[in-house]
């Protein structure tokens, strides 16, 4: 509901074609839930006691519990809805839809998909992120 929404103010505040807001839309997703679950250390706040996960994105403290399947399920399945979404939209080439749109969210959206399958855990690709 909520990236419907933000799909839609996009397009109403903005003025822009439906093609572009989505792949924003898309595009500022993949950009908030990289950094927030893929690239951020430890826990969100410093007063709490950081033995175990100090060193451990929040993607991967969740991965550790077997309990959370279902969030990772969804947060997995997210992006890949979104994607969807946009490519539909970004099909009718008389609102606009061109084919660095599909460029953009392919490329987002496999990037962020990527990061959550499992041999990707506590892998730092090109040793970035590395500490």
């Amino acid at each position: 509901v909520s990236t419907q929404s933000t799909g839609f103010l996009i397009v109403f505040f903005f003025r822009l074609r439906a093609p572009l807001a989505w792949t924003m839309t898309v595009v500022m997703h993949a950009i908030c839930t990289f950094m927030s679950f893929h690239w951020n250390k430890g826990l969100p706040f410093p007063d709490l006691v950081q033995t175990d996960v100090a060193g451990l994105t929040a993607w991967e403290q969740l991965t550790l519990q077997p309990s959370t399947w279902r969030s990772r399920a969804f947060l997995t399945i997210a992006p890949v809805v979104l994607y969807i979404i946009a490519v539909t939209v970004n099909a009718d080439e008389s609102m606009g839809g061109n084919d660095t749109f599909l460029l953009f969210n392919t490329v987002a959206t496999a990037i962020v998909v990527v990061a959550k399958l499992d041999f990707m855990v506590g892998v730092r690709v090109f040793g970035i992120n590395k500490d």
